[in-house]
């Protein structure tokens, strides 16, 4: 038999009551939404950078731990990406991109990364992972 979370008492004029199990179930749903909505620090992004002009669109970024940077070859030209660490994780080549194509690294640990096209190296950008 199942019981409803909400009653009518007649008593001339219709009153709702509210069971004591509504509750906790509105309380867990408004719990889940604050979850979701202050959390948005733990969720990896994804940023974008062009190559365009034989230089990256920005200099210098800031991103989180876990994020995603896409590269866009908007030039007519070959690129090399080559990402160092101020840390211990060395480097990383990213391999011949040609134009109109893109390539993508995730920064998973925290440092300052040194972004190069190892073609152009007057291309370089500047990435602080925290």
């Amino acid at each position: 038999m199942s019981r409803s979370l909400f009653r009518v008492v007649s008593t001339g004029m219709a009153q709702w009551t509210v069971r004591p199990e509504a509750l906790w179930i509105a309380a867990g749903l408004l719990a889940a939404c604050a979850i979701l909505v202050s959390t948005p620090k733990g969720w990896a992004a994804d940023f974008v950078i062009a190559q365009k002009g034989l230089e990256f669109s920005k200099t210098d970024m800031s991103i989180q731990s876990g994020d995603t940077v896409i590269f866009n070859n908007n030039d007519g030209v070959l690129h090399n990406i080559t990402i160092r660490n101020s840390g211990d994780d060395g480097t990383s080549d990213l391999g011949i991109q040609r134009p109109n194509t893109s390539v993508s690294y995730k920064f998973k640990n925290v440092g300052i990364y040194a972004v190069v096209c190892s073609i152009h190296p007057n291309m370089r950008l500047k990435i602080i992972v925290k």
